[in-house]
């Protein structure tokens, strides 16, 4: 199973403000931890188009973005993308928690919340051809095994 993970750029890169963003001050940490917790079953990538990655070189069984309010029009271009190349589609971001209802018709599945809390129950799902159409959050992240005794890590989160 390959999966990549996508941080789509910035859709207003002509605002003068678009260097303080929150994802350009701080990364998608969340993100990268899914992609490690998504373990050795799965050939993961991480792609990140504020650098000038091109993740759209091949298709993966899993494309899991990243979105939020500076990222969502480049996000649904590409999940579009994806799905209409017969790939599975998860967005996941914080934007979820207040505002789904468009993104839900560009993805087969959504993680509302902390995503790298979601990514071990959805990939148990998705290999057992029973994924969901929401995942919520709770209060932490398990590695990605075929099994029910998977690892448990406490959900990172940032203070404010």
């Amino acid at each position: 199973m390959r999966v990549t993970f996508v941080v789509p750029k910035e859709d207003d890169r002509e605002n003068p403000l678009h260097q303080f963003t929150q994802c350009r001050v701080l990364p998608p940490v969340g993100l990268a931890r899914m992609a490690g917790l998504a373990g050795k079953q799965a050939r993961v990538s991480v792609v990140d188009e504020r650098i000038g990655s091109d993740p759209h070189n091949g298709r993966p069984d899993i494309a899991v973005f990243f979105i939020n309010a500076y990222n969502r029009e480049r996000c649904l271009t590409l999940a579009r993308h994806y799905r209409e190349l017969g790939g599975y589609v998860v967005l996941s971001g914080a934007m979820l928690a207040n505002d789904s209802a468009q993104p839900a018709q560009y993805a087969n599945s959504l993680f509302v919340g902390y995503g790298e809390e979601c990514i071990a129950d959805f990939l148990n799902d998705y290999h057992l051809g029973k994924a969901k159409t929401v995942y919520y959050s709770g209060n932490e992240a398990r590695t990605y095994g075929r099994t029910e005794a998977a690892n448990r890590y406490m959900a990172l989160s940032v203070a404010s």
